[in-house]
């Protein structure tokens, strides 16, 4: 049995279902313990990678509740049960934005969707004069995962679906429900989908989708909203509530993430669960194929103290200004306009600082203005210096 620093990858589900089809995904399964002070429950097994003797260690858990905060929270709490784990998927369902009219782009149920051009946190925006940018993008998504999803485009331009003789052998349960309960929508009236043959669905099976996915804390059932969504952001094909919590909490701790999603709905006033299970299949199967063609996650090297985002936040929380949440707000206002504005708070204290400063290193001159307001409302001691000092650093 692998110790918990040996896992290299954590997988976060937000439902039970899509659990229990992961579950099915990994071998070697044994129930673990987390850390003191971690509520979350754990299996842990192996998944195969693209090295036959070396497969992945994984680490697989379920949130209490679904929202990108909790993701945050439930993310921070398993790298730290797991400290070796170096990538965190977000494996589930989510909604699916069709593109009746532009069939290449037209998403159906069951469907999957691969966020290799990111996830959009399409409620962190500045909306001026009418034109609505995102504050700023999510950085950290694996290189490695994206490599193995480019080389499972190349096998399917070849023939190649290995996913589909997957889902030939789904457990009871999970089986595909019958098209005809794949029912679109349009303006509140059934519209048929696209034809296969010039959308790319072959019969049976979903169709995988490379592109971005947008998340934002909002359970969207309106179908105007997703299709101003899907015009906004062209790159855009489902849309879920946990993602960018994911990538909030592993840029965090300097790890990296990705987000697989089986297609449950539409985003529509007309959702229902006839297709979750399927849809939570088809985003763990794929899971499986994905990591079967990515090189081991293997373990890093203790990095040393300083000199990273990580000990840097470390430190600013030492300085009592910073770890005051009323004295911390004082210190964000007192940032240029261009900063101040782009920054998306936290409620507990870390995530909010590394969120600070994560964005200030973002803008030119954004480490002087934060160790200047610093220095302002928390004056001059031995803590404010090396906070200081290794902020201007970075």
């Amino acid at each position: 049995m692998r110790s918990q620093s040996d896992i290299g990858i954590g997988v976060v589900t937000a439902l039970p279902v899509e659990c229990a089809a992961m579950r099915s995904m990994i071998d070697d399964l044994a129930e673990v313990r987390p850390e003191p002070g971690d509520p979350s429950s754990y299996v842990t097994g192996t998944m195969p990678s693209n090295t036959p003797e070396e497969p992945h260690g994984v680490a697989l858990t379920v949130m209490p509740r679904d929202n990108n905060k909790n993701a945050a929270a439930v993310c921070v709490d398993l790298l730290r049960s797991f400290p070796g784990v170096q990538c965190v998927l977000m494996v589930g369902i989510a909604g699916g934005i069709p593109a009746p009219d532009a069939a290449e782009r037209h998403v159906r149920l069951g469907d999957v969707v691969v966020a290799t051009g990111g996830v959009i946190d399409y409620d962190h925006v500045r909306s001026v004069n009418g034109e609505h940018m995102i504050r700023r993008h999510l950085q950290g998504m694996s290189t490695n995962l994206t490599n193995a999803a480019q080389q499972l485009r190349v096998a399917e331009h070849l023939g190649r679906r290995p996913w589909e003789d997957a889902l030939r052998l789904v457990p009871a349960g999970f089986e595909r429900p019958p098209d005809i309960s794949d029912v679109l929508l349009v303006n509140g009236r059934p519209k048929e989908h696209p034809a296969t043959a010039r959308s790319g669905h072959r019969p049976g099976f979903p169709k995988i989708h490379y592109a971005a996915i947008a998340s934002a804390d909002r359970l969207l059932r309106d179908e105007r909203y997703r299709d101003e969504l899907a015009r906004r952001h062209h790159e855009v094909a489902a849309v879920e509530m946990e993602g960018s919590g994911i990538a909030t909490a592993t840029d965090l701790h300097e790890a990296h993430w990705f987000v697989i999603r089986g297609v449950a709905d539409y985003c529509d006033d007309s959702k229902n669960k006839a297709w979750h299970a399927y849809a939570s299949m088809t985003a763990a199967v794929f899971a499986r194929i994905l990591l079967a063609h990515a090189a081991p996650f293997r373990r890093l090297q203790p990095k040393p103290a300083g000199g990273d985002r990580g000990s840097v936040v470390a430190l600013l929380l030492q300085v009592p200004a910073v770890a005051d949440g009323q004295t911390r707000q004082a210190i964000v206002e007192r940032l240029r306009p261009d900063i101040r504005d782009t920054i998306r708070r936290f409620p507990a204290a870390r995530p909010d600082v590394h969120e600070i400063l994560s964005t200030c290193l973002d803008h030119e001159g954004g480490a002087d203005e934060l160790a200047a307001a610093i220095i302002s409302v928390a004056g001059d001691s031995l803590s404010v210096r090396r906070a200081v000092d290794a902020l201007q650093g970075l």
